[in-house]
């Protein structure tokens, strides 16, 4: 068995993987499950407009939408100006579409660990993921 500190094994082990400094946002619709207990039709509608908003918004401010997880979307930017802009003109742009939808985003400027398939990991996904989840309606949390 391979000694896990040699430097061959710690060597490969950075070659599959990629740290970097990024700032990190998650999004997701307010009420969603409520919403889809009591109009699974509509709360489609919403999943639908918000990912096609969060697509066209993020890409337009040279961000990467990593995935979406059900009514929520996780972005890569490599500019924390970047990150926050997307969240206002997503969030506007949602409550517009929708005159009634409200998201709830949460940026955080962290380091994160880019797998080969494009998957991010670490704290500063987890400190997004946490800033976003205490958000108050309508909000960004930074």
């Amino acid at each position: 068995m391979p000694d896990p500190q040699s430097d061959a094994h710690l060597a490969r082990v950075n070659h599959e993987r990629t740290r970097r400094l990024t700032a990190i946002s998650f999004a997701d619709i307010v009420g969603f499950t409520a919403h889809t207990a009591r109009d699974e039709d509509a709360a489609i509608q919403f999943v639908t407009e918000f990912k096609s908003l969060a697509l066209s918004i993020t890409e337009a401010r040279n961000g990467r939408i990593v995935e979406f997880i059900g009514d929520e979307a996780l972005s890569v930017f490599d500019s924390a100006e970047n990150a926050v802009r997307v969240a206002l003109a997503l969030s506007e742009a949602f409550k517009r579409a929708t005159q009634e939808g409200k998201l709830r985003v949460g940026i955080h400027l962290g380091e994160i660990t880019e797998a080969p398939d494009g998957g991010v990991f670490g704290d500063g996904v987890n400190t997004a993921s946490r800033v976003q989840g205490v958000a108050e309606p309508g909000q960004l949390d930074a």
